[in-house]
């Protein structure tokens, strides 16, 4: 992507954070962000040293690392959109989460990993992404995974490749 595609994509991330400080400014939970989300947010990191690293939202419980696309095609493919989401989702598993300068796992109780989608996005991924799951995939990925919308069977196969 160049030109007016990244300039639109870091637009929908600076949306995405802007939406989460409105939310620590109102004193409201990050569920308002996605149906699911643990706690209240207090602060918005863009553009982050970590694997998944658009916007990583630190709560009064964990933190939740979010990737922002305007669209994203569901794609099988090794080298798509998708893929490379997947591979930050599973890169940040593994890295896990750096609290007062301790690693330490993601937790299901504390730390989301969120793909956030434009909601009019004009992809065919759209149709499949309509509203948020809260389990997805299998064990222990299912209680960390968030994919704002997700909802079809086509969708959770070709993500599931992926990961």
């Amino acid at each position: 992507m160049s030109g007016r595609g990244t300039a639109a994509g870091v637009v929908f991330q600076a949306e995405v954070g802007a939406y989460a400080a409105a939310l620590i400014l109102g004193q409201r939970p990050i569920s308002r962000l996605s149906t699911g989300l643990p706690g209240s947010p207090l602060r918005v990191n863009f553009e982050t040293p970590t694997a998944v690293d658009d916007v990583v939202l630190k709560t009064d419980v964990g933190e939740i690392y979010v990737q922002a696309k305007r669209a994203i095609t569901l794609s099988a493919k090794a080298d798509s959109e998708l893929a490379s989401v997947s591979d930050q989702f599973v890169r940040q598993f593994r890295a896990g989460v750096i609290e007062n300068g301790v690693r330490r796992e993601l937790d299901p109780v504390r730390d989301r990993l969120l793909l956030v989608v434009e909601e009019d996005t004009g992809d065919p991924i759209s149709i499949h992404l309509k509203r948020s799951s809260p389990d997805i995939g299998p064990a222990p990925r299912r209680h960390f995974l968030r994919i704002s919308k997700l909802r079809s069977r086509r969708s959770l196969h070709t993500w599931t490749r992926h990961g």
